[in-house]
């Protein structure tokens, strides 16, 4: 992990979870989950962000929320489904680790 990564929970119900660095984080808007109160994707964001989490958060979504995962604190943001070519989802993860990339539509995977 690099001086971007932050520390955080390991699960949203315990404080007391061990925590882990990370230099970036994929948040689906509909995230499936166990029993308890499931929240958004831009919730969740949000949440992290209130909670002191520096590094680079990605938003999921197949619907255009961009702006809504923008307004949250989400660094970045992928159309699903989000490109299956090698060299362009290399490319696409460089630009978001880099600061340098903000959103990626789907290109249905079939780019060479």
């Amino acid at each position: 992990a690099n001086n971007t990564a932050a520390s955080i929970p390991t699960s949203a119900s315990s404080s007391s979870t061990p925590l882990k660095k990370f230099d970036l984080v994929f948040v689906d808007q509909y995230m499936s989950g166990s029993n308890e109160q499931k929240m958004l994707g831009t919730e969740t964001v949000a949440e992290m962000r209130r909670r002191g989490v520096t590094c680079r958060l990605c938003g999921l979504s197949a619907n255009s929320l961009e702006l809504d995962f923008q307004k949250a604190g989400a660094d970045a943001f992928l159309v699903k489904p989000f490109p299956s070519n090698k060299h362009v989802l290399i490319n696409t993860l460089a630009s978001i680790l880099k600061g340098s990339g903000g959103t990626t539509t789907s290109t249905g995977g079939s780019s060479s």
